[in-house]
């Protein structure tokens, strides 16, 4: 087959001959980088962008070689546009201009990239490059490798000379990237490729929906266009963004690593490549901000930087979230017709890769030590509650961790607990969590159906002030039991971690006051509830639904779904020595505030 005359072959690799490269085909680029830079104002670009793609389709009559380059700069643009309209609140999916104009660019650009590039051809050179020649024009050199382009002096009359921009290195190395350069300057920076989904199939026939609502999957849809699917559908199926963060994070990250390939076009190399990679991914402690926006950045920071000072991820984040993701989306991919082939398995974790930390139960030694500390019997502020001092403040860690040790509330649970919650029945007090459903949204919310369950208020709770605490709220109109919970919401998704606080609290008090031991986590107070549960022989049955457990077989499962009032006071007659040291160190402290020794500090 003829090749195209304005294609040149170089090492086995197919450039543009630069004679084709014309100055205004790179100055229209370069004006195509000023208007999306320029233009903050999402409506400003959506206006912008909607003019120039009439502007080249009506070129599209002489097409050549040469008009690639400019027309794929626009669809860069175009796309880095979408993803910022996906994270704002700018409504365009009614703009009557703009998607009759970008799918009739689309549609334009499909064939071209075919006569230019035929099929047998794509294997070879998936993409363009610009040449690599010594005596490159300068507005050529600028372009390919980021540097110069501040001097750069353009002719384009479409730029009057008092707009002529200055386009950063920044933006030069992605279009470059885009563009298809082997190399983007002379960083070595690894190929990163963009997740915004392809909107043109095979062929260039826009993607099409059926009943469903869903595009025609297929085996030539881009893998970017088959994860959108799938999270959707995720979205709909959990009613959140969860799944962004976990199945988005690590096919982001696939994306970037080899590139948005078509599902027919993956092979068992692309599947090995991945899975020797993911065991190489740093853990985001230690690695600055900037290097850490995505798995694939930290994961280049780490083969630029070398592992000094960095750690690897646990066994447990790369098993069971990283490779079930993977399982899972490539059986949706197959179940929905967009994968043909044999179903990828991943099982390598490296040497490096941490162990999972056991969540064990605390030592009598180490539960009297963290109740000893500051907070619990005399503090300096509110601001410094860990520091001693002649203050009694019960903020809302204080009760976090009476809850997990003394009542086995999970710390998630902790923070969504209201006022109205708190519950008398039949004699004792609760927290009554049952009309919480794990499908809700909110303080509404528990981790599973078997956590919308009754739970025992422990006697030392209602001692040290609980009740006050919730009468003072219920007077105030407070909703929420902890009102001063702070609640840690996922850039990425929006979805609220309510334990993050706990957590953070605990990592504190852990390097501050040298709890060692490498078992111990604040989750291990629920472990230690359950233990001594264990110890005072409480029977299975009780045991797991005061924990907010699934029943394991059908025998546990039998009898009244909540804790009677006879299961309640089995519970809360357990009781060892360790309680009887703690309730003293927290009594005593609770009764030198009642005789002036200490000031209380309310926090909400």
């Amino acid at each position: 087959m003829a090749r195209a005359p304005f294609v040149v072959r170089k090492g086995g690799r197919y450039f543009f001959d630069r004679r084709f490269l014309s100055r205004r085909r790179m100055s229209g680029c370069v004006r195509i980088m000023h208007l999306d830079a320029t233009s903050a104002d999402l409506a400003s670009r959506s206006s912008l962008l909607t003019a120039e793609m009439p502007r080249l389709d009506s070129q599209a009559m002489g097409i050549d070689g040469s008009d690639l380059v400019e027309r794929r700069a626009l669809e860069l643009m175009v796309n880095r546009f979408l993803a910022e309209v996906r994270q704002s609140d700018y409504q365009i999916a009614s703009d009557p201009v703009f998607w009759p104009a970008w799918m009739s660019f689309c549609n334009v650009n499909q064939p071209l990239e075919t006569a230019v590039f035929p099929p047998q051809r794509r294997n070879v050179h998936a993409g363009f490059a610009l040449p690599r020649s010594r005596d490159l024009d300068p507005v050529v050199m600028a372009l390919r490798t980021g540097k110069g382009l501040e001097d750069v002096q353009l002719s384009d009359p479409l730029v009057p000379e008092r707009e002529r921009p200055t386009i950063s290195a920044a933006s030069a190395h992605a279009f470059c990237l885009f563009a298809g350069s082997e190399t983007a300057g002379d960083d070595k920076q690894p190929r990163v490729s963009s997740i915004e989904p392809t909107f043109v199939l095979e062929g260039g026939a826009p993607a099409q929906s059926n009943d469903t609502g869903l595009p025609a999957l297929a085996a030539a849809s881009f893998l970017s266009q088959v994860l959108c699917e799938y999270l959707k559908q995720a979205r709909i199926r959990a009613g959140t963004n969860s799944a962004e963060n976990d199945v988005g994070l690590i096919l982001r990250f696939v994306v970037d690593l080899i590139g948005d390939v078509r599902m027919c076009d993956l092979t068992p190399g692309h599947f090995v490549t991945i899975e020797n990679v993911l065991p190489d991914i740093p853990h985001p402690s230690a690695i600055p901000a900037e290097h850490s926006t995505s798995l694939h950045a930290r994961y280049c920071y780490a083969q630029r930087q070398g592992w000094e000072k960095l750690r690897r991820l646990s066994r447990a984040r790369i098993t069971n979230t990283y490779h079930r993701c993977l399982h899972a989306f490539f059986r949706w991919a197959a179940d929905h017709g967009a994968y043909e082939g044999k179903l990828p398995r991943f099982k390598l974790v490296a040497k490096g890769n941490r162990r999972d930390q056991k969540r064990d139960a605390w030592r009598a030694d180490e539960i009297v030590k963290l109740f000893s500390l500051p907070l619990f019997t005399g503090s300096h502020s509110r601001a410094r509650h860990w520091k001693a001092g002649d203050r009694l403040i019960q903020n809302e860690i204080y009760w976090a961790f009476l809850l997990i040790f003394f009542m086995g509330v999970r710390p998630s649970e902790i923070g969504r607990t209201r006022t109205e919650d708190v519950t008398f029945i039949d004699g004792h007090w609760y927290l009554d969590y049952r009309n919480k459903s794990p499908d809700a949204e909110g303080e509404e919310q528990v981790k599973a159906e078997a956590s919308a369950r009754l739970v025992p208020i422990h006697p030392l709770l209602l001692d040290l002030g609980l009740l006050d605490r919730h009468a003072d709220l219920v007077r105030a109109g407070t909703k929420m039991l902890f009102p001063e919970w702070k609640r840690y919401r996922r850039r990425s998704t929006g979805e609220i971690m309510w334990g993050h606080t706990f957590s953070k609290a605990w990592q504190y008090v852990r390097a501050t006051f040298a709890f060692e031991r490498q078992d111990l986590t604040v989750y291990g107070g629920r472990h230690t509830r359950a233990t001594w549960y264990d110890e005072a022989k409480l029977p299975k049955r009780i045991r797991i639904r005061a924990l907010g457990h699934k029943a394991s077989d059908v025998a546990d499962s039998y009898g009244a779904q909540h804790l009677t009032r006879t299961e309640t006071e089995l519970v809360l007659s357990v009781t060892n020595s360790v309680e009887t040291k703690v309730a003293d160190i927290l009594l005593t402290a609770k009764l030198r505030a009642m005789e002036g020794e200490l000031v209380v500090i309310k926090t909400w």
